[in-house]
């Protein structure tokens, strides 16, 4: 019931061949494993090359118009994927954030990825930043349906997520403030729209914190230290 009424399942019953079925995830019908089993396409270590059967299939991503081609390549590269290479069976994989027979689309309120669900769903991991997050000021205008306000993928990133003492990461102390909250901050428009100082980002950079950090100073403040 719960495939018949998620983008997959209502695609096959209008005769769409190119949409996964049971036996496309879960092998064919005599050698099915469980998932526990590591052998398994549904296990920890192979889910994500099952659902990168289809979803980093550059054919079905023109096709269908995929708002990412290769998310696979990019979740193996994510603290995420090389915890679960390592055998962490608690790390996140593609299941734990997209659901598992109950896939909606992002843009569906009732999906575990729609924006003003994705830190209740990165929360049931992430207990501890939830908790800081929620009476935040960002927290509560996502909550309230202000659906421009940050959440946890807007500074983390989606598939590709790095940990923060990763130099490549967004929320790297070097990296904070140029990459993470800036995307937003920067946006005159957005800051006007919110009746928001529209001056943080350029004069951040032109003070001697932000020259330091522009240089690769790692001592610097950012944004996060005030």
């Amino acid at each position: 019931e719960q495939y018949r009424n998620i983008v997959h399942g209502k695609a096959h019953d209008h005769g769409n061949g190119d949409v996964p079925t049971c036996r496309s995830c879960h092998g064919s019908t005599h050698v099915a494993l469980a998932a526990t089993d590591p052998h398994s396409p549904v296990s920890k270590e192979h889910l994500p090359d099952t659902c990168g059967s289809c979803h980093s299939d550059p054919k079905l991503a023109a096709k269908y118009m995929f708002t990412e081609v290769r998310p696979v390549q990019a979740y193996r590269q994510s603290v995420h994927g090389r915890a679960v290479e390592q055998g962490n069976q608690n790390a996140a994989t593609c299941n734990d954030c997209h659901g598992t027979h109950d896939i909606l689309p992002v843009s569906d309120p009732h999906s575990k990825i729609w924006r003003q669900n994705v830190a209740s769903t990165c929360g049931r991991c992430h207990s501890d930043v939830y908790k800081t997050y929620t009476p935040s000021i960002h927290g509560p205008d996502v909550a309230q349906g202000v659906l421009q306000a940050a959440t946890c993928t807007d500074c983390h990133r989606e598939h590709r997520i790095l940990a923060p003492g990763d130099a490549n990461s967004p929320v790297y102390m070097a990296n904070v403030s140029q990459e993470a909250c800036s995307r937003c901050h920067a946006d005159t428009q957005l800051m006007a729209g919110f009746n928001l100082p529209q001056d943080r980002v350029p004069t951040y950079e032109d003070s001697y914190h932000g020259l330091a950090a522009h240089e690769g100073r790692q001592s610097v403040a950012n944004c996060a230290s005030c």
